[in-house]
């Protein structure tokens, strides 16, 4: 099964718990490689970091293991990431760009 690639700018919903009370939170991809471009735009990898709205960084937990943009498997939308005592899933990606395994 393949699914949408995410790039920079892509959004994924998840909890954040370094609040008194855990919020819900949306996260926007802020890093990915600059060498491989999908829709123009940075495609979000194993090492892509993002900015959640309550103002914490997240980074990638899952990724494909077959498909790669320098060297670094491909962040896709379904994949997850880790926020601060919590988890956000990638839910945005490209109309047209997809990728497997």
């Amino acid at each position: 099964m393949t699914v949408s690639v995410g790039r920079v700018g892509d959004i994924g919903i998840g909890v954040c718990a370094a609040h008194t009370s855990p919020r819900s939170c949306v996260v926007t991809l802020v890093s990915g490689a600059p060498t491989a471009n999908v829709n123009g735009l940075n495609t979000a990898t194993a090492i892509t970091v993002g900015v959640s709205s309550c103002g914490h960084a997240s980074i990638v937990l899952s990724f494909s293991a077959l498909a790669k943009a320098e060297n670094a498997g491909i962040h896709r939308v379904g994949d997850v990431g880790a926020l601060p005592g919590g988890l956000y899933t990638l839910v945005t990606g490209s109309p047209n760009s997809r990728a497997g395994g």
